[in-house]
């Protein structure tokens, strides 16, 4: 994945994997100081994530024995993680769409790819790095990076007022009123959706344009904003997998509702929108790495509700974090390892190279 991080943080370079295998060339000393950025921004990621790993491993060290003692149906867990997967890869479609309806050649496999290993960047505090990563991973991003870098915003805001919007339903409908949460959820909701609107979005476009050098410049999202709705349902599928993969987990442990059972549809909603109302507000604090301790402690908040004051809740959400971290990086690495991509296609590329020349 270096080499990938790599073009990333090279916002003036978009020399592909294949070219700098052919062609290596040394940096040129006033260049020098792109090379370390390289470098730190690698180094940054790579501690971000494993500070995260760090703190799962505290987390489970605390939980290991009430975690064996109670008993886990581990086919469930690994159905969780699948469920989440594929709703990632829901939510790569949906920008994809929106990098097409902008007049952007988006490659489907590239697109994911690049969305997968981007999603890494929320592990640094402020999640700006998402956005850096994704746009330097695009494919033929030189002198687009400002538009590209908008839809992955775009995108974005896009996926969190859906869940929003699931979420007030959801809550809503739920037997035990939650008026607070229904409003709030309301609110992330109407709030995105205003922020998406073209007039609106334009505006925030042209205050955000210097950090790329685009001083003043207005991204025209006209084609954007119907896309984003007309393709939806991608992002009701997506955050259906982040649901199921909660749901999946009270299954592992064999939880019980207050009322009904796991497979009633109200209570199934309920998980669904739980997972995405505390994703979506994890997401809105930006300084909270991949909103870690917001989102757990609205988890188990909400959880509550629907099956009371267990230490399961607890557990549930513990395992919940480990399995969409894992996720994220496996996604990222899949992706990444694949052949004809990355450093796979340079290898690839110098093979034939070589057999050119003999």
């Amino acid at each position: 994945m270096t080499t990938d991080l790599q073009d990333a943080a090279a916002i003036t370079s978009n020399d592909s994997a294949a070219e700098a295998v052919l062609e290596p060339q040394a940096a040129a000393p006033k260049k020098r100081w792109k090379v370390w950025l390289k470098r730190v921004l690698i180094l940054i990621v790579l501690v971000a994530v494993g500070w995260q790993f760090n703190k799962l491993y505290n987390d489970w060290s605390d939980q290991s024995e009430s975690i064996w003692e109670r008993g886990i149906a581990w086919p469930w867990v690994a159905a969780s993680a699948v469920a989440f997967m594929l709703g990632q890869i829901f939510f790569a479609l949906h920008w994809r769409q929106i990098l097409i309806g902008g007049g952007y050649h988006a490659p489907l496999f590239a697109t994911v790819r690049a969305y997968c290993v981007g999603t890494l960047g929320k592990y640094i505090p402020g999640k700006a790095f998402v956005l850096v990563l994704r746009t330097g991973m695009m494919p033929q991003s030189k002198g687009r990076r400002f538009e590209i870098g908008m839809a992955v915003t775009y995108e974005t805001f896009a996926a969190m007022a859906g869940a929003g919007a699931l979420a007030a339903v959801a809550f809503f409908l739920f037997p035990t009123p939650l008026p607070i949460y229904t409003m709030t959820a309301l609110g992330i909701a109407v709030g995105l959706h205003l922020a998406l609107l073209p007039r609106v979005f334009e505006k925030l476009s042209k205050l955000v344009s210097v950090p790329f050098g685009q001083k003043g410049k207005v991204v025209s999202v006209a084609g954007w904003h119907p896309t984003a709705l007309r393709w939806s349902p991608l992002l009701l599928v997506a955050w259906l997998g982040s649901g199921m993969s909660l749901w999946a987990l009270t299954q592992a442990l064999a939880m019980q509702p207050l009322s009904g059972s796991l497979t009633d549809p109200m209570n199934v909603l309920f998980v669904v929108g739980t997972a995405s109302f505390a994703t979506a507000a994890g997401f809105l604090i930006l300084f909270l790495p991949a909103g870690l301790g917001a989102r757990e402690g609205l988890l188990a908040a909400l959880l509550t509700f629907c099956f009371g004051e267990t230490a399961d809740i607890l557990i549930v959400v513990l395992i919940l974090r480990t399995v969409w971290t894992l996720g994220e990086v496996g996604l990222a690495g899949i992706f990444y390892l694949t052949p004809g991509i990355g450093w796979a296609g340079a290898v690839a590329a110098r093979r034939l190279a070589s057999g050119a020349d003999n």
